[in-house]
């Protein structure tokens, strides 16, 4: 993929969704920062210029270069006044009369110019109501605290219409793509049954789609029963809510002899020698960073649709030198689907997503863009847990992991329109986790996730008749 922002347009709209995050955030906490009907007029601007195409019946109408000019326009008009206010003296709300002028000429204008392929009630529905897309970071035992934020959002009715996630992330994500609804008892009932030695057995047997490292992955036995319907494993295309699972992948070339990540965890304690542990698999980990590696994003087309949900997890968990997955069973269709994949990707083995992309906004944005759901143009929200934190005694140890993890998070920063950093989280080791830890994790994130909420909420409610714009006034 190229850079996020790499054409001036992409690079305009951008500037104008930072611009409206800020007022609208400021909005969110600040009591009479502007009157409703003003900020309406504000968000209805914003849409205008952000919207880049409108669904009409079956057919989508591209929009995106036809308000460049505009675009020009709000961006000068807004941002100066916006950077010289200061509450409660907000400036801002005198620049609202010729937002709405600037705003009802462009709309006229691409009702004219586009006609009757672009009828007014579609272009309103697009102006309207926003997309929410939500991307989830890996780490490990970190990413649990996104299960307090996954609670709070389906509290305040919020529902992702696409999920992307990495690692841990993507598990997680995985379950809350199951149904519309989050029902957090159901996580706490999986983890109260998971068990680490169900879960993971020491490596000692063959590999051919993963890479071999100390511990061997049986994430089937502990969820697969979830990921099923009349007996039949569900696949990414049957999830109610689509999800995108991110892998990286490793051509034979830059991989050498993927046996030698096999025990570089074997026998380790906490302790001196557990650190000595760590190292060697951090210097594993950044040996293979420094190769050149593919990003793939699982269920976004007709191949790997088709996978697995819980192989696909599996492989975007799979750490090198600490966790294995792979498709050893007797399954035909998976291990030709896999094959394919790796062909068409022309890469050897598949490994952990979070060491490609750890913080998944990107593959959100593809997705909606491409087409998998109706709306574009979405609220992207990233919830991150593995960022650097020197201030957590027990996370020091995996300090240099987490740094590389943040140098392929900054993608994700820079497409996000929100991302929330947790801190205070549970070692990235605690992957089995009791349910007294889940429950503390939950804590923790619902009372970070909590201060966010209100402008998150803001974000996607839906926006009020633009006065002064669609009626003319």
């Amino acid at each position: 993929m190229g850079e996020p922002f790499s054409d001036q347009r992409a690079a305009l709209v951008h500037k104008l969704e930072q611009l409206e995050g800020a007022i609208l955030w400021d909005a969110s906490y600040q009591s009479n920062f502007l009157r409703f009907e003003d900020e309406a007029a504000l968000r209805y601007a914003f849409a205008l210029a952000r919207v880049t195409a409108v669904p009409v019946d079956d057919d989508v109408v591209e929009i995106g270069y036809a308000t460049e000019r505009y675009r020009h326009a709000l961006l000068d008009l807004v941002k100066p006044t916006y950077e010289a206010a200061s509450y409660p003296d907000n400036t801002l709300r005198y620049v609202i009369p010729e937002v709405r002028r600037l705003a009802r000429r462009e709309r006229s204008a691409l009702l004219e110019l586009f006609g009757p392929r672009l009828p007014a009630a579609a272009l309103e529905d697009a102006l309207r109501h926003r997309a929410f897309g939500l991307a989830l970071g890996g780490g490990g035992g970190v990413s649990y605290v996104f299960l307090g934020a996954l609670a709070l959002l389906d509290e305040a009715k919020l529902v992702p219409d696409l999920i992307a996630g990495t690692s841990m992330g993507s598990i997680l994500g995985g379950f809350r793509a199951l149904g519309r609804h989050y029902d957090p008892q159901m996580v706490r009932r999986v983890i109260d049954s998971l068990s680490f030695n169900e879960m993971f057995r020491v490596f000692d047997t063959e590999n051919r789609f993963g890479i071999p490292a100390t511990f061997k992955l049986f994430l089937r036995a502990g969820i697969s029963r979830y990921f099923e319907r009349d007996g039949v494993p569900l696949r990414l295309r049957d999830l109610t809510i689509p999800l995108r699972v991110v892998v990286g992948g490793i051509s034979a070339a830059n991989l050498g002899d993927p046996m030698r990540f096999a025990h570089l965890l074997d026998g380790g304690r906490l302790g001196v020698r557990f650190r000595w542990r760590i190292d060697r698999v951090t210097r594993a980990i950044a040996e293979i960073v420094s190769k050149p590696l593919k990003t793939i994003v699982l269920g976004g087309d007709e191949l790997t649709g088709e996978f697995d949900v819980v192989d696909a997890l599996g492989f975007s968990g799979a750490v090198p030198g600490i966790i294995h997955y792979d498709i050893l069973r007797d399954d035909r269709r998976m291990l030709e689907l896999c094959s394919k994949l790796l062909e068409r990707e022309g890469v050897a083995r598949l490994i952990d997503g979070g060491i490609v992309d750890n913080l998944p906004a990107q593959a959100v944005r593809d997705a909606v863009q491409t087409g998998t759901i109706r709306r574009r143009d979405p609220f992207i929200l990233a919830l991150d847990a593995f960022a650097p934190q020197l201030s957590i005694s027990r996370n020091l140890l995996f300090l240099p992991i987490m740094r590389l993890g943040a140098e392929t998070s900054k993608r994700g920063y820079e497409v996000a329109h929100h991302t929330i950093t947790f801190r205070d989280v549970l070692s990235p080791l605690t992957v089995v986790p009791t349910v007294k830890q889940v429950d503390r994790a939950i804590a923790i994130g619902r009372a970070q996730f909590e201060k966010h909420l209100p402008f998150v909420r803001k974000m996607l409610s839906p926006i009020a008749a633009g006065e002064g714009i669609v009626d003319g006034a």
